[in-house]
């Protein structure tokens, strides 16, 4: 959708704690309520990994946000990264 670029890619451990692991580039997710004979092939989103960032994300913040050295990828929900 127009305007998602930024918005966060989260993933829900088994804890039930949310971790962003991606931020919205760019796609078309569509609306699913009026577009359902659409295959999903043309619901394709593109995502920054996170992880890849923790150091900046880290030293931008002074340490108040930080990165858990969790096996969160994007890899984890099959989109290529």
């Amino acid at each position: 959708l127009q305007g998602d670029s930024g918005g966060p890619l989260l993933m829900k451990s088994d804890e039930g704690r949310w971790f962003q692991v991606g931020i919205t580039s760019f796609g078309n997710n569509g609306n699913l309520l009026t577009q359902q004979d659409i295959s999903p092939a043309e619901f394709t989103g593109v995502y920054t990994n996170v992880k890849e960032y923790c150091d900046w994300i880290k030293e931008t913040t002074d340490g108040e946000a930080s990165c858990e050295d969790e096996i969160v990828t994007l890899e984890d929900f099959d989109i290529d990264v």
